[in-house]
């Protein structure tokens, strides 16, 4: 898990405070270029799934919270993506594509 969503949750004990329910009322902004569209309809892919969980919280400092999901490609073996994405509100309301890492 090392570098992986997974290991950065289990190092730094960051527990995911959302779920499903807080999932359904956001938006995302599908404008965006090729990657952007792709980690945007991975994450609202996810969030459609009744097992999901993830985090609210103000991942950049700058008193508003952003919201970090994880990605996964769902290829699988050596095409299988473990991501993160944090996804930042918008003036429209609309989340969209922030930051990515593995």
């Amino acid at each position: 898990m090392g570098n992986s969503y997974n290991g950065f949750v289990e190092k730094h004990g960051i527990k995911p405070n959302r779920n499903y329910e807080d999932g359904r009322s956001i938006r995302f902004d599908l404008s965006g270029d090729e990657f952007e569209s792709y980690a945007v309809s991975t994450a609202k892919n996810y969030l459609e799934y009744d097992e999901c969980t993830f985090n609210e919280l103000d991942f950049d400092g700058d008193g508003e919270d952003e919201i970090g999901i994880p990605l996964h490609s769902g290829a699988g073996g050596e095409f299988m993506v473990d991501g993160f994405g944090i996804f930042k509100k918008n003036q429209n309301g609309l989340y969209e594509k922030y930051a990515f890492g593995p």
